[in-house]
Parts: structure tokens; C-alpha cells; sequence
């Protein structure tokens, strides 16, 4: 079993240390033992920085793997050491902001972990939003359109807002209390350090276009014609079917 030991250092700086065992363990291969602790690292330097990003420490959180250089260590052989950084080296949000400059979408970087973007659709206008959550190391999206909700269609909005979710695999449609918008919300986890691709953030945001377009002639049904959700859903279906 690995021995898993954190420590601050000098100027509040984390370490990790994790070393095998010798007990039980010579037989195994050298690679195998040197796996095992970068998964371990992996899985821990997630927790680390989210301590050094509370406050606890100022300085970025480190990991380090010790472990024997011989199958069959003797006493007093040496000990090769691995640094595992725990600094995530690219801002997930960078790329989006790369993927909106490629479309050549508006776009406003409010911050170095937020961004919002305009998209033109065939029924409304997005305004696409995402936001880089440390604490969770998620990279959460929330598309809204443009079709505020009148106090009097609330409950029949959020009846539509059950059967269509009913109907999703990934993310959700939720009614922003704050002002009454429609807004479909997701989430791309990237715990453990994961980087993320072009091809993820592309898929995120495909998937939201794809389910506002096609809902949302059933929020219109709802809000301005003033039919029933399962009327309404039904109705956009059929369109949708329709027009395909």
C-alpha cells in the first residue's frame, strides 16, 4: 500500500509525498509501481490546489512521488524522485474564446475565467456563457434566448421545462428565477487536471444550439399563444419532424 504524507514547507509551500512500500512489494515491475503513484499524484494534486486556492498557502501546490530505483532495493540504495506540477497549464476558457474568434463570433471576456458569447440561430439570438468553476473544475455553459417569461405563463413554462428535459441525455432547460429567462445549462468536468480540447468545447456548445432550435417554438407556444405545455410540445414536434 502506498504511504500518502502532505506537509507544508518553507514560504507556506504544499508537497506531497507518496513512496511504496518495500514490504511485499519487490516483485513487482518497476513500471507498474511508478503508474500506480502518477495515478495517485493525478488524483491529489486536484485536491491540492483547491488548498492553495482558499488561501491557505499563496504559492501553487506541488506533488512528489518517491520510489525505488531497483526491483529489489537494498538498504542504503538511492531514490529517484518525480515532480508532478499541479498548475493547470491552460485555461479552459482560453479555449473558447479561440473557438469563438475561429467563427468569428462576438464575444466579451469579462474575466480571465468567464466569457460570453453572441451566436445568431435560426429562431432567436444566444447569448452563450461560460464560466470556469475552480471548485468544482468544471467548465459550466449557460445558453439563454432572447424570450423573458411573463408571471402569468410561469407554471405552464416550467411543466414544458419537465416534459423537455424528460426528453434530453445531456444538460438541462431551467428557468432563471433572477429575470425570468429559458436558459439551458451544462457542464464539462475536467477534475484531476484534465486539459480541455477544442472538440469538447465545440461539442458542449453544439449540443446546447441543437436543443434551444429545437424547443424553441414550444417556449413561443407556451408564452405567446398561450397553449398548454403537452399541446406545446407536442406541436413543436411536429414542426420539427416536419421541416426535417
Amino acid at each position: 500500500m502506498p504511504q500518502i504524507a502532505l506537509w507544508t514547507g518553507p514560504a507556506g509551500r504544499i508537497a506531497l509525498t507518496a513512496r511504496i512500500l518495500d514490504q511485499g512489494r519487490r516483485d513487482q515491475p518497476i513500471r507498474a509501481r511508478v503508474d500506480a503513484l502518477y495515478s495517485i499524484g493525478q488524483v491529489i494534486r486536484a485536491l491540492l490546489d483547491r488548498v492553495a486556492r482558499t488561501g491557505a498557502v499563496a504559492s501553487v501546490a506541488s506533488s512528489r512521488v518517491r520510489f525505488p530505483t531497483e526491483c529489489n532495493p537494498k538498504r542504503g540504495d538511492g531514490m529517484s524522485l518525480i515532480d508532478l506540477s499541479g498548475e493547470r497549464q491552460v485555461n479552459p476558457v482560453d479555449v473558447v474564446e479561440r473557438l469563438a474568434a475561429v467563427h468569428d463570433w462576438s464575444f466579451d471576456r469579462a474575466a480571465d475565467d468567464e466569457i460570453t458569447i453572441a451566436i445568431a440561430g435560426r429562431w432567436s439570438d444566444y447569448q452563450v456563457s461560460f464560466t470556469w468553476m475552480h471548485e468544482i473544475e468544471a467548465l459550466h455553459l449557460a445558453c439563454a434566448f432572447d424570450l423573458k417569461i411573463p408571471e402569468r405563463r410561469k407554471l405552464e413554462v416550467r411543466q414544458l421545462l419537465s416534459h423537455i428535459n424528460q426528453q434530453l441525455w445531456v444538460g438541462h432547460f431551467d428557468l432563471w428565477p433572477g429575470e425570468s429567462l429559458v436558459m439551458f445549462r451544462h457542464a464539462l468536468v475536467l477534475a484531476g487536471g484534465v486539459e480541455a480540447s477544442d472538440q469538447q468545447c465545440q461539442a458542449v456548445l453544439e449540443a446546447a444550439l441543437e436543443a434551444c432550435e429545437r424547443y424553441f417554438q414550444a417556449f413561443q407556444f407556451v408564452v405567446w399563444a398561450g397553449k398548454g405545455a403537452r399541446e406545446a410540445m407536442d406541436s413543436a414536434m411536429f414542426d420539427t419532424s416536419g421541416e426535417a
